[in-house]
């Protein structure tokens, strides 16, 4: 994971369902929880479909993962299954494979806007979840990615 490639995306607001959880794998039981209520109102499986997720950077046991999926204005969440609405804007995205890698990427990542003409803005930062792994932590595909303005 030397080179680490920048590109910059401008992401429009999006309604999303979110699925948090706080645990030792929130990132899977967040993933779990909200492919579970979204699968059967039709809402994973199609084309195009993302996957966005964030974490609190926080150890166990405090360690909290949210997962959402974009949604239309008809979709209601649940007692699990929160509705936010994510604001748009640019940001530096840089794509990671392996779960070992993901950590490493983003401390590289939040380091790219000091040399690069551009600034941290004040949004959340976010996982795309590119590749999901169901077993094997090499499998993980992440486009991370961090709001500049």
């Amino acid at each position: 994971m030397n080179d680490l490639t920048v590109r910059i995306e401008r992401l429009a607001p999006m309604r999303m369902a979110s699925a948090s959880v706080v645990a030792d794998d929130a990132e899977r039981q967040a993933f779990d929880r909200l492919r579970a209520w979204a699968e059967p109102r039709g809402l994973f499986d199609v084309p195009g479909r993302r996957v966005f997720g964030f974490d609190n950077c926080q150890p166990s046991p405090n360690h909290r993962y949210t997962c959402m999926v974009p949604v239309g204005g008809d979709v209601r969440g649940d007692d699990d299954i929160g509705i936010v609405d994510l604001p748009g804007g640019a940001y530096a995205v840089a794509t990671v494979r392996g779960a070992d890698n993901v950590h490493p990427a983003w401390a590289r990542l939040s380091a790219w806007p000091a040399a690069s003409g551009y600034r941290p803005a004040h949004r959340q930062a976010l996982e795309e979840i590119v590749s999901p792994t169901d077993g094997h932590p090499d499998d993980l595909t992440l486009d991370l990615y961090l709001p500049v303005e």
